[in-house]
């Protein structure tokens, strides 16, 4: 497989976890309009989307997730108040992206067919107050130029330092992008990149990010404007952000306020960079000047150094995604690796030989870690129903709306798991017993009303784990639909 292959199939599973994520908090927004934190997580999911779309060339997806982003932020700043018809708008849209994304990653073009992907961008646009118009006549006519402000009291300067992990392409992210997204609020005064970092030729590698940039922008938006552009990079990178406004205004080199020494001396001549280097080796470390000043020994030292050094590692802990053939390919060989096992310990069990005890004391150790071993690679294909329980969301709040009902859906036990081959064989008898749910144990909210109920309904997902049995119960009102999946043991 080659890199950029790679990099596609990266893209396609994560694009699968950001839509779940924005579809998941879509509904949760129809039941909690006012929840910031969904509202948040909605942004965040459509906006690295965009930015992750643009990176490997779909220009399209990348677009008219630029297009929900705009809606979405108005959400943010309450321009826009949610309604059901909204949601059902996104959660429509939602489905569209995913839609072009799967036809691209079988090779076929973004948009099903022409005029498509216009009628859904004015469907947004409409949302944003925006006419949609021919897209002949809006190439046709020049933009706009924005009349310069009276006041330059009404702009700010910004200075805006961004070091970023070297690793940074690997989550989806782009510096460029980045830098596009803060030039749409301002002016870019400066721009300077840092190529300090930049190894030699035979030590270079191209997906690994060495360079790093200092920002000045002139801007008549608020700080916080300028600080959400960076908001899926600044926890993790070093990024940072300040109000220089006065200071650049009486004409003061700003960037000396922040500059080394040595790099004010290299900069004006008075130094060479070898030089620097040689002033650089003469300091020590914190450490070094404490040992040698005995406030600390070199043993307290060791130990302080060995316990950051495990804190990092820690901390750098992540996940990563395994091919479903691999992992049962270990399964497989965890079997075959007990049934080795077995048949040694039996033939030693009829060896009459010297170090019969010794041997078998060994094969039955052997037998403890097989075990253990095939239990852990059993929890690896352990997936909790949580996913599985949201999919159903989506098709009970569709079911609802076609049907002139009023449904709230109810999930406990999201964290119960069980083996991935499993959940594909329960999903759709699962999906079958909702649905019933959905059509015979709901009334429509009018006959509710008649019968001096409440005009919403209630649908209990459940599942619990008893024993060695999984049990999932798909509950409307007082009708329940059981539905258990026994014999499995986890």
């Amino acid at each position: 497989m080659s890199e950029q292959e790679e990099i596609l199939e990266i893209f396609f599973s994560e694009s699968d976890d950001l839509l779940k994520s924005a579809e998941e908090s879509l509904l949760a927004l129809e039941s909690t309009p006012e929840s910031m934190p969904d509202i948040e997580q909605l942004f965040r999911s459509v906006h690295t989307l965009k930015s992750s779309a643009a990176m490997v060339g779909f220009m399209n997806i990348s677009d008219y997730a630029h297009l929900l982003e705009s809606l979405l932020e108005r959400l943010r700043s309450r321009k826009l108040g949610i309604t059901k018809n909204l949601i059902t708008i996104l959660l429509s849209s939602i489905d569209f992206i995913r839609s072009m994304i799967e036809r691209v990653s079988k090779g076929e073009a973004e948009e099903a067919a022409p005029g498509v992907l216009e009628e859904r961008k004015d469907q947004v646009k409409r949302y944003l107050g925006i006419d949609a118009v021919d897209s002949d006549v809006e190439e046709s006519v020049p933009p706009l130029k924005k009349a310069p402000m009276e006041s330059p009291e009404e702009f700010s300067f910004y200075r805006i330092d961004l070091a970023f992990r070297k690793d940074l392409f690997y989550y989806g992210q782009d510096p460029l992008l980045l830098l596009l997204d803060l030039s749409e609020l301002g002016e870019l005064i400066e721009v300077v990149p840092d190529l300090s970092g930049l190894p030699d030729f035979e030590n270079f590698y191209m997906y690994d990010l060495y360079i790093s940039w200092r920002v000045i922008i002139k801007t008549d938006r608020p700080y916080e404007d300028i600080e959400d552009v960076f908001m899926f990079v600044k926890n993790d990178n070093d990024i940072r952000i300040e109000d220089v406004t006065k200071d650049y205004r009486e004409g003061i080199d700003i960037g000396l306020a922040e500059k080394k020494l040595g790099e004010v001396l290299l900069e004006a001549g008075k130094i060479t960079p070898d030089v620097l280097s040689d002033a650089l080796k003469k300091q020590k470390r914190l450490g070094e000047v404490l040992v040698d000043d005995g406030i600390i020994g070199p043993e307290e030292l060791r130990k302080a150094l060995a316990l950051q050094e495990e804190s990092r590692r820690v901390y750098r802990k992540t996940t990563i995604r395994v091919d479903v053939e691999k992992l049962d390919r270990l399964v497989n060989l965890a079997e075959e690796m007990r049934i080795g096992v077995s048949k040694v310990h039996k033939l030693f069990e009829k060896y009459a030989g010297p170090g019969k005890m010794e041997l078998l004391e060994e094969t039955e150790n052997l037998l403890k870690v097989n075990r253990e071993f095939e239990e852990r690679v059993a929890r690896v294909r352990m997936f909790p129903l949580e996913g599985t329980f949201h999919r159903f969301q989506r098709m009970v709040r569709d079911l609802a709306f076609e049907q002139d009902k009023e449904i709230k859906v109810i999930l406990t036990g999201l964290d119960t798991e069980l083996d991935k081959e499993v959940i594909e064989h329960i999903s759709d008898p699962l999906k079958h017993l909702v649905r019933n749910c959905v059509d015979h144990g709901i009334e429509t909210a009018e006959e509710r009303r008649v019968k001096g109920k409440t005009p919403s309904g209630i649908i209990e997902l459940k599942a619990y784990q008893k024993g060695g049995s999984i049990f999932i119960f798909p509950c409307a009102r007082s009708k329940t639909f059981a539905f258990q999946a026994k014999g499995f043991s986890s």
